[in-house]
């Protein structure tokens, strides 16, 4: 087969119709390249008419599929079934009984002769001689294999021990040391009667006891919560709650302290939890209101007034209201320029105030300012007067 032709010899290697109205000049065609492509052109078909030969077929110009057919024929033709002296294609059996040469073994024949070689050495690895069997319970033999007779003896033996085992544990169940023990159940009580330990100083209470006091030493896990004192109300069928006071360990990485909960959860998977930090914060799930229902979420802080205060500046209001303020450059009479504003209003500008900062002694004088084209982000500043002057002027604007 031919290389590649050559492109056309134009800058771009594309061809160009010209303009005459530019003198562009268009894309001069030789008869050196017109016959390059009328010899590549005919080298493929030659090459195309080969491959129909070999596979017998006789070019046909009204059908265009001659060549992919013919392929597929030399294909199919030059294929060979393979054997133990010749190489080729193999068929695939799932038989495993078979005497063939010719054939060979799918997946499927695979997985049924190795479970039958897994089956064939599990049942040798069971395999136990006779005289390996032993009703010995007390034997120390390795090798060898209890009889029924020494289980029955052994699992005689293990109920006995179970039962002693059960009446012991039953009674210790029923007491409590007086020197102290630990309940892995819940306990329930009526009243606790006890001395007021751990009074006094509020510094002495990290080393002090307490009536009801829960102790988590060696804690080592970040971000859990430690329970101190837990209540489940619930009735049969009705939604419940679970209300505790505990403490959660330091949260992300280093040493510290975590801080002080109040939790509260329900029994759908709702979470409530109420914080006290050891810098003193103490923040709340929700709004915290006060006797008279004062709220708190609702209450004006310093910090929902938001500003920036100079000659230029705005200012925020707890409302969503936005006060804006400026002052204009210098403009000459019939001119305009555009005043950005600090910050884009995010919704819509209410009203633009403009203060012109000259005073006019000229009778019969009059000068007009105007805020055109009013964007959330900018306005037009405009002057019109009865005088060619330059002025500039304050603006005031109001949006949310």
């Amino acid at each position: 087969m031919k290389t590649l032709l050559p492109e056309i010899n134009s800058a771009d290697k594309r061809f160009h119709a010209g303009n005459p109205a530019t003198g562009e000049q268009g894309t001069r065609v030789t008869d050196t390249w017109l016959n390059d492509v009328q010899d590549c052109v005919r080298d493929v078909q030659a090459e195309a008419h080969y491959v129909l030969q070999k596979a017998g077929f006789t070019p046909k110009a009204e059908t265009q599929t001659q060549l992919y057919q013919a392929i597929l024929k030399i294909i199919d033709d030059n294929r060979k079934s393979a054997s133990v002296t010749q190489k080729g294609e193999v068929k695939l059996t799932s038989d495993t009984g078979l005497d063939s040469e010719d054939l060979g073994l799918t997946a499927k024949a695979g997985k049924v002769l190795a479970k039958g070689i897994a089956d064939l050495r599990l049942a040798m690895n069971n395999y136990i001689p006779l005289k390996s069997r032993s009703s010995s319970v007390t034997s120390n033999d390795e090798n060898g294999v209890a009889t029924p007779k020494a289980v029955k003896i052994a699992y005689d033996k293990g109920v006995d021990a179970k039962e002693t085992a059960d009446n012991a544990n039953n009674n210790a169940n029923g007491r409590v040391s007086k020197s102290g023990d630990r309940l892995t159940g819940i306990l329930y009580s009526v009243g606790i009667s006890s001395k007021h330990f751990g009074y006094g100083t509020y510094a002495n209470q990290y080393t002090s006891g307490a009536p009801f006091m829960v102790e988590v030493t060696g804690s080592q896990d970040r971000d859990t919560y430690h329970p101190f004192v837990k209540g489940l109300v619930r009735s049969k069928g009705r939604y419940g709650a679970g209300f505790s006071f505990g403490y959660t360990t330091k949260q992300g990485a280093g040493d510290g302290f975590g801080r002080g909960i109040i939790h509260l959860i329900e029994d759908n998977g709702a979470n409530r939890l109420w914080a006290f930090e050891h810098n003193g914060d103490f923040n709340s799930a929700g709004d915290v209101h006060s006797s008279s229902g004062k709220s708190l979420n609702n209450s004006v802080q310093t910090s929902d007034y938001r500003s920036q205060w100079g000659q230029t500046g705005w200012v925020k209001l707890p409302n969503g209201l936005i006060l804006q303020w400026g002052k204009t450059p210098v403009v000459h009479d019939e001119n305009s320029t555009d005043i950005v504003f600090p910050i884009a209003f995010p919704n819509k500008v209410l009203n633009i105030q403009l203060t012109e900062n000259q005073m006019r002694t000229v009778a019969a004088h009059a000068t007009h300012l105007a805020a055109l084209n009013v964007t959330n982000s900018k306005f037009t500043f405009k002057i019109n007067s009865t005088l060619p002057i330059d002025s500039s002027a304050d603006w005031f604007a109001i949006g949310y």
